[in-house]
């Protein structure tokens, strides 16, 4: 007998495997918090304090600094820049023949007065307009500048040194601050301009001028605080879903900040009150084009995302229900996944607006066990009413890095259960579908049929329904379906029959019906939920029957039963011209119920006396998958299956799991804790906020016993 231990670390956590009993390790709860909020440090150069702020460092070529209030890179009147002119002359000066001037953070020209730890900013940005007149190098650019960070005892710490371009406009620089010397980035209070043009060969002679505006010090995490128009202009902002009529706009006259250089992002959306009430507005963090990871945010790095909220005084929808009803409750942000699924944070913590025609600072917390983020979603969701127009303005989004220390990941060791595994594994998705579809099932139909058409579905595993309220298994009859993961939203006519666990584990099967209702499914949750079936236990079969056209049977597994009728007008549709799509499955309905699974025993169809549908999942096909011939995979996330037999059981099969994040975590692998590890060689799936392997007879070590470890360099 072999025998299992699972380690963490390096360091043994838990007892052996001995036949059907599992030492399961307590899994950690992971938890964040965000430290606070870096400046963002901007110069604008408004007036022309700005630039006295600037003053020449060093350098023989003549330098004069002033205000330009005729110049301005973003074309606002009310604004201006700084100017610069250098009188190079490379036979005067010869090797000093140069130019350097420094500004300080505080904008007064002292160092000490506004001081940053600048390891905790991400980039230096800036505009600059050089002269088509000024002279320029053999190389073909107008010189090489070199630009760096000031600390206090007057030091310098250079970017990377930048030809710059030789164009006539405004061009906009960006500048890692991990290009800088990190070990002197502790008390930074200025920053230093510079262009050397010594060298004999390639040294300049003439006036050159130059323009500077807007230079900022952007904090890691820091999106964007809608300076300009970019996010719209380049369709970083698209309509995902939803049948609510909304705009998206930039307006240059709401700002967080009052700023006049910058403004805001204005969404305004109609709730008409029925149909599909609802909108989502998808924003690439990137800030161009739709669907655009080129920014992603490594979500265990922050603790919070935060931003500005304004709510239009002019909106008419009724705030108190914005905030007590719909989904999500509040305003509704999410978080785009990098497959761009969504992931949604709790009702806690999702923002409560208040239209008291003032700025309000949000925070949303973060898990950091939720996939990384490239992009936001603006969601609000009403199953028919009510109406109205929500006009609202978001500015300066940013992520907080956080201040926690990432525990390790803990691991547990647990025995596969024969059956179908079905695991809500698409992490940050609450409303993944997860499903099959029975090919068998196309050619059966209640309507208009003699015999009564039984469904149902024998459940060996659901998740419990105190810790993880709201998971559903369910049963979708949809005619002539497109054939989606998600049928019972996009198609006009679909069935639901949803099976919900109770805090005491018993269960309630809803039946819920639309008709010509495509991508939207409100009737489902209004005059569509006919009624429902309980019983004193989740586990066992339930079942759904058409005794004709338009009466219905629930039968749950006490033996309870409820008896339904659908209006015979709205039973014929449900009539197929061609298939009755048949899907068994399920989906978590809360961030906190993916990584659960659902186990099914056994999926029946019975039309009449005929078995058309007898599935016991016995035996796995090689893949532990489905046999092609009788079902088609609906998954969301199509790695979230596994069909566990009765061949493997006696293996016996190992889930083998351990919790998320696990960055640069490797798993390995020894037959002898006095002999080193080897890597394990498996491929781990992500199932929600954990990792997850099976350990079978094709994978395990040789031997009566083996120790898995995971192990960071």
């Amino acid at each position: 007998m072999k025998e299992i231990t699972s380690l963490k670390n390096g360091v043994r956590a838990g007892a052996m495997l001995r036949r059907a009993a599992a030492a399961v390790l307590s899994v950690a709860a992971l938890a964040c918090s965000a430290a606070a909020a870096e400046d963002v440090v901007v110069q604008r150069f408004d007036t022309a304090a700005g630039a006295a702020n600037y003053t020449k460092w060093w350098g023989s070529a003549p330098t004069t600094i002033s205000f330009d209030a005729a110049k301005d890179a973003a074309g606002n009147a009310a604004s201006g820049s700084m100017k610069v002119v250098v009188d190079f002359n490379l036979a005067t000066y010869g090797g000093d023949n140069q130019f350097a001037i420094r500004g300080a953070l505080g904008g007064d020209g002292n160092l000490n007065t506004k001081v940053v730890d600048a390891s905790k900013y991400d980039h230096l940005e800036f505009d600059i307009y050089w002269d088509p007149s000024s002279p320029q190098r053999s190389f073909g650019d107008f010189g090489g500048l070199d630009v760096g960070l000031v600390p206090t005892d007057y030091s310098q710490n250079w970017f990377k040194n930048f030809g710059v371009q030789i164009v006539d406009g405004w061009q906009h620089i960006s500048l890692p601050v991990s290009d800088l010397t990190q070990t002197t980035l502790g008390s930074i209070g200025g920053v230093v301009f510079k262009m050397w043009s010594g060298a004999s060969d390639w040294g300049q002679t003439g006036t050159a001028t130059f323009w500077l505006d807007n230079i900022k010090l952007v904090p890691k995490g820091f999106v964007t605080g809608f300076d300009n128009d970019g996010y719209v202009s380049s369709n970083a902002f698209w309509s995902w879903w939803g049948g609510a009529s909304r705009t998206v706009e930039w307006d240059p006259a709401h700002d967080a900040a009052s700023d006049t250089n910058s403004g805001a992002i204005k969404i305004s959306v109609t709730f008409s009150g029925t149909g599909d009430n609802q909108y989502s507005e998808g924003m690439s963090l990137a800030g161009a084009n739709s669907y655009n990871g080129a920014l992603t945010i490594h979500t265990a790095s922050y603790g919070s995302f935060d931003f500005d909220l304004l709510i239009d005084p002019a909106t008419d929808l009724d705030l108190n229900t914005l905030n007590t009803s719909g989904d999500p409750q509040g305003l509704g942000i999410g978080f785009a996944t990098p497959t761009w699924g969504q992931t949604w944070p709790p009702a806690a913590s999702q923002p409560k607006p208040e239209n008291d025609g003032a700025w309000h600072h949000f925070s949303i917390p973060l898990d950091p066990s939720w996939p990384d983020i490239p992009g936001l979603i603006f969601k609000k969701y009403f199953n028919n009413g009510p109406t109205g127009t929500l006009t609202f303005y978001v500015d300066n989004l940013r992520f907080i890095p956080t201040t926690a220390e990432i525990p390790p990941p803990t691991a547990s060791i647990a025995r596969a259960e024969k059956g179908l595994n079905l695991f809500f594994s698409n992490p940050g998705s609450q409303y993944q579908r997860q499903g099959i579809r029975s090919i068998a099932a196309d050619a059966v139909s209640w309507v208009g049929n003699a015999n009564p058409v039984t469904y149902s579905v024998t459940i060996k595993h659901f998740p419990d329904g105190t810790a993880f309220p709201g998971a559903q298994a369910h049963i979708i009859l949809v005619p002539d379906t497109a054939g989606g993961t998600a049928p019972d939203y996009s198609d006009p006519n679909a069935i639901l029959l949803d099976i919900h666990a109770t805090a005491s584990n018993g269960g309630t099967a809803t039946f819920r019906y639309k008709i010509n209702q495509p991508n939207a499914n409100g009737m489902m949750y209004g005059a569509g939920a006919l009624g429902n079936v309980t019983s004193t236990n989740i586990l066992g079969k339930w079942s759904v029957t058409f005794q004709n056209d338009t009466d219905i049977t629930l039968t749950s597994p006490d033996g309870s039963t409820t008896s339904l009728t659908m209006p015979a007008a709205d039973a014929a549709l449900f009539a197929p011209a061609s298939a009755m799509g048949t899907y068994f499955g399920g989906q978590p309905n809360a961030l906190a119920n993916t990584g659960e699974e659902l186990i099914f025993s056994n999926v029946k169809i019975t039309n009449g006396p005929d078995t058309v549908v007898n599935e016991s999942f016995e035996p796995a096909d090689p893949d532990n998958g489905l046999s092609a011939d009788a079902w088609i995979k609906r998954l969301d996330a199509p790695e979230g299956l596994y069909v566990i037999d009765n061949a493997q059981v006696n293996t016996p099969a190992l889930w083998l799991r351990w919790s998320l994040p696990d960055a640069d975590f490797t798993l390995k692998v020894s037959t002898n804790l006095n002999t080193a590890a080897i890597d394990a060689g498996l491929t781990p799936i992500i199932s929600g906020k954990n990792r997850q392997v099976l350990l079978n007879s094709t994978n395990m070590v040789s031997g009566n016993q083996a120790f898995y470890f995971l192990v960071k360099p």
